[in-house]
């Protein structure tokens, strides 16, 4: 894969509101989606696989420190709500 083909499959993430897939119990696999809104970049920079972002989920009073995002978002258990 080239430098432009890597950086064009990159997505920025804070502001953006999400559809994130949890795994709720790892021995049955079982998931559940979670909406939540992208707030900030602990680590990082917006939109590098590394990245750490902070995730304020739909009925929570605090946000999570959540890594991987772009991964998930490659992998389909990520998806933007707001497009």
């Amino acid at each position: 894969m080239t430098l432009w083909a890597a950086q064009a499959r990159t997505a920025k993430f804070v502001g953006r509101q999400i559809r994130h897939k949890w795994i709720v119990d790892k021995e049955t696999k079982k998931s559940k989606w979670y909406i939540g809104t992208v707030i900030d970049v602990v680590s990082g920079k917006d939109g590098d696989p590394q990245a750490v972002h902070e995730v304020l989920y739909k009925g929570e009073d605090n946000p999570y420190e959540v890594d991987g995002l772009q991964r998930d978002l490659d992998e389909g258990s990520l998806k933007f709500v707001d497009i």
